[in-house]
């Protein structure tokens, strides 16, 4: 409770002195722009089974889409970063060239309030090493799930730069896979904490991979058609290992009138690494698969006030074509082993997410949005028993805007677990939990 109470503190000095200036550093001289922004976002969370400690060191702390938590763990109330927003800090900028072009830039760094450190999804595996065995005592699961594009880096969020004309914009560093750009956009719950598509990186824009949610080294073209349409496309070196290991190219193309909007993204990567717990403390284990997947959502507004938007995911890992390189190290820490994803040539597992929700404005300044979302993973395709399971989740926040850039919310998390990977692990001495739920309350200010 200590922790929370200085969260909230901080968030109210950074928002009255903020607030007061509008909240913003803007400069532009002749055509020329320079703009400071950021995100403080702290919450208060309760979870019914969590880990022996909620974790501090990833953009979202409580777990609850994980699933593969033992029953047995107890509840926990902590305070957290990123109820609805990843905190960060992010400078940005354009300055004129020739031939009616602008260079322009994003740096951008995602940070937990709770602590000041930056988002380390790695660390949190590194901290928490995979039990030898279902204990009792062993509250925390064998995998983590979180963005873990987030790994320590100092722009950990965007670091990119490039050029921006009536063609539109070419840039080139680290920035979202199209696909993210398009859940972010179409998701009924905006929430990094309280919606799955938050919660995971790699149901959030990874299709398969975590890692691949953000794309580093990658080249990205982004451009308007005019009459609502709009597209981009990306390629990535390497991956988050080597440049030369590895490769991604994405895709979207999407239609907004306002009323109405529609959109379908693509994104296949090669040796995509999967990060997991090591064995020991302070290593990770890296899994390689070959993922690729598919975004389809739509949303409308019915009215004014109301909402709706939904959509369909899909996604396939797979065994690497590639020979299988050894990583020594990663992000910082030592690699306790590399494994393909699947050891057969031709191996693969296939999830699928539906969603639909939507958002309704009681007032100009209350908004309660709801949606359900329903992951499914098969059987792995070789036929390995209970490797399917289910997650049906209900999730829903709502935020009273109390003026233009600090909002309150309260918002709740349902998870209901199924299948393969539940059921073998109800026959154990220590069975998984089958519903965690968890509800917060938080503030976030944007400046």
């Amino acid at each position: 409770m200590k922790k929370s109470l200085i969260a909230v503190a901080v968030l109210g000095v950074f928002a009255s002195a903020a607030y007061a200036d509008e909240g913003l550093f803007h400069f532009t001289k002749d055509d020329t722009s320079l703009e400071l922004y950021g995100i403080l976002d702290a919450a208060v969370v309760t979870q019914n089974h969590a880990y022996s400690s909620l974790n501090n060191t990833l953009p979202n702390q409580s777990y609850s889409y994980v699933g593969k938590i033992f029953n047995s763990a107890p509840s926990a109330t902590a305070a957290v970063n990123g109820g609805l927003s990843d905190s960060r800090l992010g400078l940005k900028g354009s300055t004129g060239l020739p031939a009616d072009m602008k260079a322009i830039f994003d740096f951008e760094s995602g940070f937990d309030i709770t602590n000041l450190g930056l988002n380390n999804a790695a660390n949190t595996l590194a901290k928490n090493p995979a039990p030898s065995g279902n204990t009792a005592s062993k509250n925390y699961p064998n995998t983590l799930y979180a963005d873990s594009s987030l790994n320590g880096q100092v722009l950990n969020r965007a670091a990119w730069y490039g050029v921006e004309a009536s063609w539109g914009k070419l840039t080139f560093g680290t920035q979202n896979n199209p696909v993210k750009d398009a859940i972010v956009a179409y998701d009924p719950v905006k929430s990094d904490t309280f919606s799955p598509f938050g919660e995971s990186g790699t149901v959030g824009g990874g299709v398969g991979s975590s890692e691949e949610s953000r794309l580093h080294h990658s080249l990205k073209y982004t451009t308007k058609f005019g009459n609502g349409f709009d597209a981009s496309v990306a390629y990535q070196w390497g991956n988050d290992w080597s440049t030369s290991y590895g490769k991604t190219y994405a895709a979207r193309v999407g239609y907004d009138t306002g009323n109405l909007g529609l959109t379908a993204a693509y994104s296949n990567s090669k040796d995509a690494i999967v990060a997991t717990n090591g064995a020991t403390l302070n290593t990770i284990k890296m899994q390689v698969f070959d993922v690729d997947g598919y975004l389809l959502a739509a949303k409308y507004k019915a009215t004014d006030d109301l909402h709706i938007s939904g959509g369909y995911e899909h996604y396939d890992r797979k065994a690497p074509g590639d020979a299988l390189q050894l990583i020594g190290s990663i992000w910082g820490f030592t690699v306790s082993s590399t494994v393909p994803g699947f050891t057969t040539p031709g191996e693969s597992q296939t999830f699928k997410i539906y969603f639909a929700g939507g958002d309704y404005d009681f007032t100009p300044g209350l908004n309660l949005a709801v949606g359900y979302y329903n992951t499914k993973a098969d059987t792995v395709s070789i036929g390995t028993a209970n490797t399917d399971y289910t997650i049906g989740t209900w999730s829903s926040v709502l935020d009273y805007k109390f003026t233009k850039t600090l909002d309150f919310y309260a918002a709740a998390t349902v998870n209901s677990y199924g299948g393969g990977v539940y059921n073998a692990a109800a026959a154990t001495a220590t069975p998984y939990a089958t519903t965690v739920t968890a509800y917060g309350v938080g503030a976030r200010f944007k400046f």
